[in-house]
């Protein structure tokens, strides 16, 4: 896990975020705006907060988040988990990486969203016609 650990700060330099989860799972994000490394919080109430798992996961029901973020954050964030072996800690068993345009993310759950609520509209409208009655 180490080794894996300094070649990613190699790479991307210090994280703006770390973390970690269940059964010894790590997480490290670099979150860049403008070309920049910038902080990331885990406090809601902090200005540079930034959700995550919110932000590079693609959630239905979350796509008024992502507008959020791509309008008000845009950027790329890249979010690594990396998972030990339970027997030896040391030893690294998975690694996921997740590289996401917040601003391509938010447009793209914008277009969503807009497509939904057509289609929505069309539905309600074509139930909401009325119907001749038939003659007896």
């Amino acid at each position: 896990m180490d080794d894996m650990i300094a070649t990613l700060a190699q790479k991307y330099g210090e994280p703006s975020s770390k973390g970690e989860g269940f059964a010894g799972a790590r997480y490290f994000s670099w979150v860049y705006r403008n070309g920049a490394k910038v902080p990331c919080s885990q406090r809601s109430s902090d200005p540079s907060y930034c959700n995550l798992g919110q932000s590079t996961k693609y959630i239905p029901q979350d796509l008024d988040k992502y507008v959020h973020w791509g309008e008000n954050h845009g950027g790329v964030i890249v979010f690594v988990e990396l998972k030990p072996w339970y027997e030896d800690k040391t030893k690294l068993k998975d690694f996921a990486i997740s590289i996401v345009d917040v601003t391509k993310k938010g447009q793209a759950a914008k277009a969503d969203i807009d497509s939904l609520y057509e289609e929505a509209e069309r539905q309600h409208s074509a139930k909401s016609q009325k119907v001749s009655v038939p003659k007896l």
